[in-house]
């Protein structure tokens, strides 16, 4: 069995109660919030780990995790994790989520750029429609017509101001 610190993800193949490395208590632990344990782990050292804690953030639609998708989605080049963050934020349906989204359009990844287009339209306002008019533009047909068919769904609905 592996054991890692949740403070610095320090690896070890025996428990312990003070971290090795960051000599923090594991007991710390103990006084943080569900979302807070989550948010810690979107920088597990296991990739697969922090997929589905961007996932079951956006599940939970956690909108106190948006700083740490946005911070996350910044740094990482992993196409998968993206992929989730985007859903993710997508699914929290606030406008603190747009510009992280926005930012997601521009990726070099289509699988990326589609679900940033799927995660604004759940969204709404004048960015959303601004971001999803430009997203019609993309260089992949599939993502263009995402976009088109998101402007349609979001044609029909009252969209909030931004």
């Amino acid at each position: 069995m592996t054991y890692f610190c949740v403070f610095c993800w320090f690896e070890s193949s025996e428990p312990f109660d003070s971290c090795p490395r960051c000599y923090r208590q594991v007991s710390e632990l103990d006084q943080a919030s569900y979302t807070e344990r989550l948010i810690l782990s979107l920088q597990h050292p296991e990739a697969e780990t922090r997929h589905r804690v961007a996932h079951i953030l956006g599940m939970r639609r956690d909108i106190q995790a948006i700083p740490a998708l946005a911070k996350i989605a910044d740094e990482t080049n992993d196409i998968f994790l993206l992929q989730e963050i985007a859903w993710a934020l997508g699914e929290m349906r606030v406008s603190d989520a747009i510009p992280t989204l926005r930012t997601l359009l521009k990726n070099s990844s289509y699988l990326v750029r589609k679900e940033a287009v799927q995660a604004l339209g759940k969204l709404g306002g004048k960015k959303v429609l601004q971001a999803l008019v430009k997203a019609t533009k993309d260089p992949l047909h599939s993502v263009r017509e995402l976009a088109i068919e998101a402007l349609k769904t979001l044609e029909g609905k009252d969209c909030p101001p931004d």
